[in-house]
């Protein structure tokens, strides 16, 4: 189904491969076998035994419902007072494991082969993004028309709960894990609930459950959570000692092409000429352009068509926020990122680049970049860099919260989950650059753009 994209500066020609449609429709395994046979994928006897647990769910959950006929959730009384079912509901599914094993690829083939009405994928944090704007809303609403002296014996979360399953009986997480305490506060009152209206959940995690919110403020009323998770999904492991982005296939990798080091005048020249390259495809001019969204507008200086050419400072030491990059992908599905620099964790601007790599990755932006350091050595990780005013602030932090400077050992000061973000985003980095990922986003855009016009075509 795919191939390889070669890519060369001098014309950056694309080996373009057609999409069948009807991928999208056959079972995990199947499709996995046919990747292998074709030599887009490597066999791999764990990633194999992943991807048949994968497909046994599929065939329980086709055309799955959770409670009620409709599928809405069951109402107290009527859960009181229902006959036993005599179908079991299925358990879902935790897979844990580090960079570079294939959740994103297992999980893309799930949710595609999956025969499931109402189903919803999301990264992790930007569901639960989503679940406190509908936390407030529904409190909000709950004061206006009862009063806030009522609002202590309101159940805002179970409701919350409720919507989600009106929506969604089956959730597919990419990216689960538990960093911020609001969060964890509040996970085992929704998921709960969840679980209870029959809501399935898969998710993919860098972390075993008993590994979630580690070292986390307040941890042991996380704890229960876990239990819960547990009892409602199996857990899996699915490393096997194999970064299957960093496995060469033929016409990879594109160190020298679309990823160019170190900075000096002829890598920029080099970037000109894709620009220039990528432009040519476009049939529009090079412009500025300004994006004007939720009362938010992020500008550029150099835009034509679907394609930008932006600056690590311009994306990442200016306040960005993950709305921007996020509003980025639907309107560019090529970006040139230059004068990226070594980086640190901790430092100014670390962050957001690790973010615009997630989101980017997600949403299969092409993405070129001019950096100080090959892909292997762009993130120093030997240690913290804090200037005298945060070294400061962080013993403040310190005496605020009550703690030792042992204490300070902890993931949440050591940037544990910093350091898991990093490894992430360096393997990301290094399958943008493999053929494969260009031919991805190739395929999906025209699928998105033959979409668009057929759209276009019926309303008028």
């Amino acid at each position: 189904m795919w191939r390889n994209v070669r890519v060369d500066v001098g014309r950056l020609h694309l080996v373009r491969a057609r999409w069948n449609s009807q991928q999208a429709n056959i079972s995990p395994l199947a499709r996995y076998n046919e990747l292998v046979r074709i030599g887009e994928l490597r066999r791999d006897e764990h990633q194999q035994s992943i991807i048949e647990q994968l497909d046994s769910l599929c065939t329980r959950l086709h055309s799955y419902q959770a409670n009620g006929q409709d599928g809405a959730p069951l109402s107290f009384l009527s859960k009181m007072f229902a006959a036993p079912s005599s179908k079991a509901t299925p358990r879902g599914l935790y897979l844990h494991g580090s960079v570079g094993t294939g959740k994103t690829m297992l999980m893309d083939m799930f949710y595609d082969g999956v025969h499931v009405s109402k189903k919803r994928r999301a990264h992790f944090g930007a569901f639960m993004v989503d679940v406190h704007k509908r936390f407030k809303a529904v409190k909000d609403e709950f004061i206006q028309s009862s009063g806030e002296d009522r609002i202590r014996t309101f159940n805002a979360l179970g409701q919350v709960a409720d919507g989600i399953t009106e929506e969604a009986h089956l959730l597919c997480f990419d990216e689960f894990q538990v960093t911020d305490i609001s969060n964890a506060m509040i996970l085992r009152g929704l998921f709960t609930r969840l679980f209870e209206n029959g809501v399935i959940v898969v998710a993919t995690s860098n972390r075993r459950p008993d590994d979630l919110y580690m070292n986390g403020l307040q941890r042991a009323s996380f704890l229960p959570f876990i239990g819960v998770l547990k009892e409602y999904c199996d857990v899996s492991p699915l490393d096997s000692g194999v970064d299957h982005r960093t496995v060469d296939n033929e016409g990879e990798p594109s160190v020298g092409t679309v990823y160019l080091h170190p900075h000096d005048e002829k890598v920029s020249s080099k970037a000109d000429a894709i620009f220039q390259v990528l432009c040519s495809e476009e049939g529009a001019v090079v412009e500025p352009r300004t994006l004007h969204y939720f009362g938010r507008q992020l500008s550029f200086e150099k835009a034509c068509g679907g394609v930008v050419d932006v600056t690590y400072h311009d994306m990442c030491i200016e306040p960005r926020a993950a709305m921007d990059y996020l509003e980025m992908c639907g309107h560019f599905h090529s970006v040139i990122v230059r004068d990226v620099p070594e980086i640190s964790l901790g430092e100014r601007g670390a962050a957001r680049f690790v973010k615009l790599i997630d989101t980017f990755y997600d949403n299969n932006v092409r993405l070129v970049m001019t950096a100080a350091k090959s892909p292997s050595e762009l993130f120093n990780r030997s240690a913290i860099k804090l200037s005298p005013k945060e070294k400061a602030e962080l013993e403040m932090l310190r005496d605020d919260l009550g703690l030792r400077s042992s204490d300070l050992k902890t993931s949440f000061f050591t940037g544990e989950e910093e350091l898991f973000s990093y490894l992430r985003a360096e393997s990301r980095i290094k399958h943008i650059l493999s053929g494969s990922y260009w031919s991805t986003c190739l395929e999906k855009n025209e699928l998105l753009n033959a979409s668009e016009s057929s759209h276009q075509e019926h309303a008028s």
